[in-house]
């Protein structure tokens, strides 16, 4: 999982997945802990066991989070992770946050394109109309617009291929 919050802790992240995968996917064992680079939660969000570890501390601390099996002297335990009200509340809105901002972002692309696809039929339109009035002039026309698609469609590769995600 991408973080979505480059410029913040990654409690952010871990409180999020909990969010969308509890009660029964967020534990630790008497073979593996959340502190460890082998566990599979760390290797999911790609962050190091340490990182895990500290975000789930933080949780606790702040009590987003509850262990449900708090660790014992049994060597068979497990410790799941379950949300709060509170870490509910926080991981609800965070997740609401994201969405909007999703959202935003593909308005914003839905309006370039209707821009763009305005922008081509006003050009085809005018060329189409010069074309009527100058008809000795088609085959510049033609080249016009062959160029100018070409363009277009070299433009439009470029951005798909260079364009943040």
């Amino acid at each position: 999982m991408k973080n979505p919050f480059p410029n913040s802790s990654k409690w952010k992240v871990v409180l999020l997945d909990v969010y969308r995968h509890c009660p029964n996917f967020y534990f630790e064992d008497h073979k593996i802990s959340f502190w460890s680079d082998e566990h599979f939660i760390a290797k999911k969000l790609k962050m190091t066991g340490a990182d895990v570890g500290m975000a789930i501390e933080f949780l606790k601390r702040n009590k987003l989070v509850e262990d449900k099996n708090p660790k014992t002297q049994d060597p068979n335990y497990q410790n799941n992770i379950s949300l709060t009200e509170k870490g509910f509340n926080v991981a609800f809105e965070l997740d609401k946050q994201l969405r909007e901002e999703k959202e935003t972002k593909r308005h914003g692309e839905i309006q370039i394109s209707l821009i763009f696809l305005t922008f081509v039929l006003a050009i085809t339109g005018s060329a189409s109309f010069a074309i009527d009035i100058y008809p000795q002039y088609k085959v510049y026309y033609f080249w016009f617009y062959a160029l100018f698609f070409i363009g277009l469609s070299l433009g439009v590769i470029i951005k798909m291929i260079f364009r943040k995600r």
